[in-house]
């Protein structure tokens, strides 16, 4: 029989995974800098340009879809994560209050 795995688990996976994939993405968003330019100083808005079409212009559209790809796989894995830790946190501090009322 297959055992599945605690939610602890999944949800350090997914936050783990969603990590590896962001720093995918800064990666990619690094390969575009060195050929493009990178703007000075650190704008959160120059990060997210790679989620606009044509952001570096028709001939780095490749490079710029493949960032995108990262970036919403990885912050999906991240809001998963990050759900399911919330979720055992609230079990953790409300479940209690649940047993003593009898509503569990």
């Amino acid at each position: 029989m297959i055992e599945i795995p605690a939610i602890s688990d999944i949800a350090s996976a997914a936050v783990l995974v969603g990590a590896l994939f962001v720093v995918r993405y800064l990666v990619a968003m690094r390969r575009i800098w060195m050929t493009v330019g990178r703007p000075r100083g650190f704008v959160i808005a120059d990060y997210w340009r790679a989620t606009q079409v044509l952001a570096f212009g028709p001939e780095f559209e490749p490079d710029r879809r493949h960032a995108a790809r990262q970036l919403y796989v990885g912050l999906a894995f991240l809001a998963l994560g990050l759900v399911l830790f919330a979720w055992l946190l609230t079990l953790e501090v409300l479940g209690p209050f649940f047993v003593k009322g009898n509503l569990a």
